[in-house]
């Protein structure tokens, strides 16, 4: 059970997620050596007991060779780069849509517990695209309580299953991973190689139920209310929007996430939005993304440079 920590008495004024770095990998070749006899056996059964219900066949080639990444590997691998054993976080949300291709451990519970600190620790999924905006939402609504200060939102994804499913889903085209470390300290020294630098989340917006044919003008709409106030504006769209119409009047450049990564597309590409605006630059960069097997319509904003001196505009 979750159970929330108390606020610290200094916090009279709830605080604003800054996010103070990205980092991000790509993975291509096999990952770990594949489950021994045992833990074989167990994912055997515990597959065939989930998908049997949905006619979905499993795959014992893929649990008996290995091969595909971790989500465990891919989460110690960023946080080994974002969290010093000297700054530890208070928060660690694993946001992902591919289940992992071995089941059996908890692994937000167990990055929490390896993680530098004593962090709280979630994992969203089920969400498609959207599970990542669920964990900045996640990441702000507990930023503004005060009780975590230092939040890591990590987004991954792999490209095997290990069972077929029977209707038309869209993999990844190979397993990469975003880590995004946050603070509620917007004075500390941006970090040099990170190639980012402090940049206010000034907005996110999750909108479900909106189809195919009314995502257009959703996302009109969306678009004009976060970017309103901004001097100059960047757009970051995700493949889930590829072919979507986008009024570009005001905005100074459109920025394509890569095809084949629906779920760390967007954030793959923030990474070299936020180099490219520079410290300084006063630009509110908006991502936006969609989901159209789900429905979900989401949108984030963050500012750096003079616009960063607003207030959040949540």
């Amino acid at each position: 059970m979750y159970t929330a920590r108390p606020t610290p008495a200094d916090a009279a004024v709830p605080v604003q997620p800054w996010l103070r770095q990205v980092r991000r990998r790509a993975y291509d070749g096999p990952g770990g050596p594949g489950p021994g006899e045992a833990e074989r056996a167990f994912l055997g059964e515990y597959l065939s007991d989930l998908a049997r219900p949905y006619g979905f066949p499993t795959r014992p080639e893929v649990l008996a060779h290995g091969g595909a990444r971790r989500y465990e590997e891919m989460a110690e691998d960023l946080i080994g780069e974002l969290v010093p054993a000297t700054e530890p976080v208070d928060l660690v949300v694993l946001a992902f849509a591919v289940p992992d291709v071995r089941a059996g451990r908890s692994v937000a519970t167990y990055r929490g517990r390896v993680c530098p600190g004593d962090p709280l620790a979630f994992a969203l999924c089920d969400q498609g695209t959207a599970a990542a905006f669920s964990g900045l939402r996640l990441v702000r609504e507990l930023a503004r309580t005060g009780g975590c200060r230092r939040s890591l939102l990590l987004v991954v994804e792999q490209e095997t299953l290990a069972y077929q499913p029977t209707v038309p889903v869209t993999l990844p085209a190979r397993a990469a991973a975003v880590g995004l470390l946050f603070d509620a300290d917007a004075d500390a020294d941006a970090d040099a190689d990170a190639g980012t630098v402090p940049a206010r989340l000034a907005a996110d917006r999750q909108s479900p139920g909106v189809g195919p044919d009314t995502v257009a003008g959703r996302l009109a709409t969306e678009l004009a209310e976060v970017r309103a106030g901004a001097a100059r504006v960047s757009l970051v769209l995700g493949s889930g929007l590829a072919g979507c119409p986008v009024d570009d009047r005001g905005i100074e450049r459109i920025r394509a996430a890569p095809a084949g990564q629906p779920s760390t597309g967007v954030w793959w590409e923030l990474a070299d939005e936020l180099s490219r605006t520079g410290p300084g630059g006063g630009c509110r960069t908006v991502l936006a993304d969609y989901d159209p097997a789900l429905g979900h319509l989401c949108l984030a904003a963050f500012d750096l440079g003079d616009d960063a001196a607003g207030q959040p505009s949540f």
